[in-house]
């Protein structure tokens, strides 16, 4: 996946298919707040994209632990291609990660081990995504 924007483009088209209401959310929203809002089985899931790097910044993190507080999912998605980390024109899978759950470097913050990580990037696999995210 080359961009974020791609890889908003190609989740939402996969939530639409599925009927799962989301929001997509603008940079003018404030520092730190995820991109998207997905309404799903009576829960408000909040997902930050990546679609290059398993990094959040700090405010990322703060937003994420300030969901977590109020007992709020928050959670990172990131499109992986079948050749790793690198940027390729098709997401072959995804991979979840507990927002809150980062790893301090300098200037940011490495996303944990992944919680769920699919097989492909199907609408079947989101939606086995979005369970397993629940459950957490």
């Amino acid at each position: 996946m080359k961009t974020e924007a791609q890889l908003s483009q190609h989740l939402t088209k996969h939530l639409r298919l599925l009927k799962i209401p989301y929001q997509r959310l603008e940079v003018t929203t404030g520092a730190g707040v995820p991109d998207l809002a997905i309404f799903f089985r009576g829960r408000t899931l909040w997902v930050e994209l990546k679609a290059k790097t398993t990094l959040i910044r700090p405010e990322q993190l703060v937003f994420a632990h300030r969901l977590k507080q109020q007992d709020l999912l928050s959670f990172a998605l990131v499109g992986k291609s079948s050749i790793g980390n690198e940027a390729c024109d098709m997401i072959t899978h995804y991979t979840g990660h507990i927002a809150h759950d980062a790893e301090a470097l300098k200037a940011s913050y490495r996303l944990s081990k992944p919680i769920f990580e699919s097989t492909d990037c199907s609408k079947e696999s989101l939606l086995a995504l979005l369970e397993h995210l629940l459950l957490q």
